[in-house]
């Protein structure tokens, strides 16, 4: 693990130090909201307020002023959040990751909103000369901020990480400030902050994307322990949601139903090595994290939705209800009702109202045309009616594809660049191991529970640059990726916040689907 030592000189002085002498012209015209300019800026910036997931109070209001001086600040007096013109235009000359770099100026100032709440500090962020005192003072603070921001701009969809050093660099030009500034860091020892810190985000950014894949996969265990990790450094809603989910799964994998939820995994799926307690435990568990969702955002539907299947699996159908109805009125989209729809279907069923539970699932379908939600509604229909009963796990027979040349079936991988050992109180022994090779990123999770002898091993390779052994690739659209894995093996759909995985475990093959049903990223998988 990377000690914290190593991230003392943060995002933070990159930005507040770096502007805090820097005071050309006096111009304070704010630009108007129908201005190109700030619609852009704002579509970022809730992009960024939608990742982090905090509604506990009232959120910044974003400006943009033709003044020439800070780059960025967070003012508390009116909670107000500044971009200056020139600033965004130094993002805008980096054409296509010019929302990344934005990204990265109001991610950073956001942090400091939710900071002024969680510390007490009143004008924190504000007065950037009589900043100093204050970063010392809140040192372990403001090495969470710097995490914290890059890590929300990741979520939110923007590789901000790789063009931070080519940023500071025309922020520096541009503002024509001296390299050396008197007291204050030089920029090349910002840039050498920034790698050390980029390196802390990179890791949080693997263990994140890689624990979702688990989640999809039905390795509740390791994503748990990813999860509890990542929340030690970072606090999204989503993060909550996640482990919360992966929690409601393994209670969901002990229960005698046949009906398919659409959460973001489903209940036949391969459960190895569960949580070792007892279901009552496990259902509070997640109950804290879901509501611990809730609190970041009311207005969650797909924490809401989860709550709606725990309350269910209580019997206590009216909070449940109350739940679902709550997750109806706030679901952006038709396949955040529809899902909802086919959960309410799911408990009518259960409370063996039959006609009304057809009626429901025909309503889910009605609302949208995703495939795999079809896919999910058709099937609950076929429960209904008597012709499905719960399936046995599918065990994985063989993996027919090979990537960069490593053969994952013959043996557990040994060697690796990155090794983080986790504290966790669920297993005595658990280590994430990683590495990059040409085309893809290779992940091992070790771990073993006090009664086990041996380690247990789970291996996931992900790619997004070469073809599967059928000439699938990038790009594909679902249609013909199933036409030609559908025919000979059993696939399984899970549900994700931005699309789909597609899960085919007697190949050992998981398929990322974007919104657009097309394949995004791809993979292969054992455990041993």
């Amino acid at each position: 693990m990377i000690k914290k030592k190593i991230m003392r000189n943060t995002f933070y002085l990159l930005l507040t130090f770096l502007f805090a002498t820097a005071s050309i012209g006096k111009a304070q015209k704010i630009i108007p909201e129908t201005d190109p300019m700030y619609k852009n800026a704002v579509a970022v910036y809730k992009k960024l307020c939608e990742a982090a997931g905090d509604f506990r109070r009232g959120l910044p209001h974003l400006v943009i002023m033709e003044r020439v001086s800070r780059v960025a600040s967070y003012r508390s007096s009116d909670n107000t959040l500044v971009l200056e013109q020139k600033a965004y235009n130094i993002c805008s000359s980096f054409g296509k990751d010019a929302d990344a770099a934005l990204a990265f100026l109001l991610g950073h100032e956001l942090t400091h909103f939710y900071q002024e709440h969680d510390w007490g500090e009143p004008g924190f962020g504000t007065t950037f000369l009589a900043e100093q005192n204050l970063f010392s003072s809140h040192q372990h603070e403001e090495e969470e901020a710097d995490v914290y921001g890059a890590f929300i701009a990741h979520t939110a969809g923007y590789s901000s990480l790789k063009i931070i050093p080519s940023l500071l660099d025309k922020l520096y030009e541009g503002y024509k400030l001296n390299v050396n500034l008197k007291n204050y860091p030089s920029l090349k020892e910002r840039k050498e902050v920034v790698g050390k810190v980029s390196t802390k985000v990179e890791e949080l950014i693997t263990i994140y994307d890689n624990a979702n894949y688990f989640v999809a996969i039905g390795w509740q265990v390791p994503a748990v322990q990813c999860y509890e990790y990542l929340l030690k450094f970072v606090k999204t809603k989503e993060l909550y949601q996640n482990l919360g989910t992966a929690v409601l799964a393994t209670v969901l994998q002990q229960q005698p139903t046949s009906y398919w939820y659409p959460i973001q995994i489903e209940i036949s799926s391969i459960l190895r090595d569960p949580l070792d307690k007892p279901v009552n435990e496990l259902i509070d568990l997640a109950e804290v994290h879901l509501k611990t969702a809730l609190k970041l955002d009311a207005n969650y539907s797909a924490a809401h939705n989860n709550l709606a299947i725990l309350y269910s699996i209580k019997n206590e159908y009216t909070v449940a209800e109350a739940h679902l109805k709550k997750a109806l009125q706030c679901g952006e989209s038709v396949a955040d009702k529809s899902k909802t729809s086919i959960i309410k279907g799911i408990i009518l069923a259960q409370k063996q109202q039959k006609a009304e539970a057809e009626a429901e699932f025909q309503i889910a379908y009605n609302y949208t045309v995703n495939n795999s939600l079809r896919q999910i509604i058709v099937y609950n229909k076929k429960v209904l009616a008597g012709e499905h009963h719960k399936k046995d796990p599918i065990q994985m027979s063989k993996i027919e594809d090979l990537i960069d040349g490593v053969p994952l079936l013959e043996s557990a991988p040994s060697i690796f660049k990155h090794n983080l050992i986790f504290n966790s109180t669920l297993v005595s022994n658990a280590t994430f191991r990683y590495s990059n090779y040409s085309n893809s990123l290779l992940v091992c999770f070790e771990q073993k529970a006090a009664t086990d002898l041996f380690l247990s091993h789970f291996a996931l390779q992900r790619t997004k640059k070469t073809t599967t052994s059928k000439r699938i690739g990038i790009g594909t659209a679902v249609t013909m990726l199933r036409k030609i894995y559908d025919a000979k093996h059993t696939c399984q759909t899970v549900q994700a916040s931005n699309g789909y995985f597609l899960i085919y475990h007697s190949l050992g093959l998981i398929f990322k689907i974007n919104k657009d049903e097309r394949l995004e990223e791809w993979g292969i998988f054992t455990s041993y």
